[in-house]
């Protein structure tokens, strides 16, 4: 249940622009990162690790956030910061307790891509074609495989110098490709391999489809999502934007892998991940289909132990945009609208993914 508007005053006391790594119970407007456990691993011959343990952000980006908070530091060419970062927040606070009392402005849909592009500050970032924008290609790197029988499962990172390096979990068909692929997008404090249970790999592969999934750093919906956010949108950024940005890099790894056929990529998002895609698809016309779960309105807070914990969506503007970007039906692309978690099973999915990408 929302807290009335009386909590501001004392939650701003409870938050520090700094920033300075701050203990896992504080939280932070501009925090540092939550200390984790990065194990290593020993390189095998030019490119292959060994089958060690995975670095802890790939194993469970969801409290990673330091590339985030290095990004805001690091891109002052391309900020347009604020005056008062615990105004701001104290501003989107009170403006989440009154919704929906806000109202959209009236834009008209035809003109969203650019929209989308000035809200998000993501410009300096992408390049344009015909197709809409594109992330410059990233550098991959394979981290373990493992033979699944009918399957190759590859944990790896997409490196790219601005956002980090981005988990990646692929599931590659057996046999001669290039193949058609799944991306994935999992839900808050989920990782990759969570995708698996909704779309288990073997059956999306016995259709002859890869399957990808890209891990959402920054995504506990508690203090290391908020510190990412807030250090973001204080400085003319958002995490929405970055979300977005490492989306259109995972595409760019498909458009170049020579086992994926980047002209048949489905899009799949649950809860969060579908916020992410819903939005993705208005600024490139690349994916053939998108199975989303969820609409948003681009504006939340999570509650917890009588603190508010700002989550990656929120950006004022696009909520503004939201009824736009939620008109699905416009898109050139096939939409299956599916109720949140997908209680059908991944049959459905599945039936229409192989109707659309074969």
């Amino acid at each position: 249940m929302r807290k009335t508007a009386v909590l501001i005053g004392v939650l701003i006391g409870m938050i520090s622009c700094s920033t300075h790594e701050t203990k896992d119970h504080e939280h932070p407007t501009l925090g540092g990162s939550n200390k984790l456990e990065v194990e290593t691993y020993r390189a095998v011959g030019k490119s292959r690790p060994a089958q060690a343990a995975l670095p802890a952000c790939v194993r469970d980006p969801v409290r990673c956030n330091k590339d985030y908070l290095a990004f805001a530091e690091r891109e002052q060419d391309h900020a347009h910061p604020v005056a008062d970062c615990q105004a701001l927040y104290a501003r989107l606070l009170s403006q989440w307790e009154l919704l929906p009392s806000s109202e959209p402005r009236k834009e008209r849909t035809s003109g969203l891509r650019g929209q989308l592009l000035d809200a998000l500050n993501i410009n300096f970032l992408l390049e344009s074609d015909t197709s809409g924008v594109r992330a410059p290609a990233p550098q991959p790197l394979v981290l373990k495989e493992r033979d699944m029988g009918s399957y190759q499962l590859i944990d790896a990172v997409l490196r790219d110098p601005k956002v980090g390096d981005i988990p990646l979990l692929m599931a590659l068909p057996q046999g001669k490709g290039p193949f058609p692929v799944v991306l994935a997008l999992p839900g808050h404090s989920e990782a990759p391999s969570t995708v698996l249970k909704s779309l288990p790999a073997d059956l999306v592969t016995q259709q002859g489809m890869a399957l990808l999934s890209i891990g959402m750093r920054a995504y506990d919906s508690q203090s290391s999502e908020h510190s990412a956010a807030m250090a973001l949108l204080c400085r003319g950024f958002s995490l929405m934007g970055l979300r977005v940005y490492e989306a259109l890099v995972a595409l760019e790894f498909i458009d170049t892998h020579p086992n994926l056929t980047s002209d048949a990529v489905g899009l799949v998002g649950h809860s969060g991940g579908s916020t992410t895609f819903n939005l993705m698809v208005w600024l490139t016309d690349r994916p053939r289909a998108l199975i989303t779960d969820l609409k948003a309105d681009y504006f939340n807070f999570h509650e917890f132990e009588e603190r508010h914990y700002i989550l990656d969506e929120t950006h004022p503007r696009l909520h503004e945009l939201a009824p736009h970007i939620n008109k699905l039906s416009s898109l050139p692309l096939a939409v299956l609208e599916v109720p949140y978690g997908a209680p059908g099973g991944p049959v459905p999915l599945l039936n229409f993914l192989r109707t659309q990408l074969q």
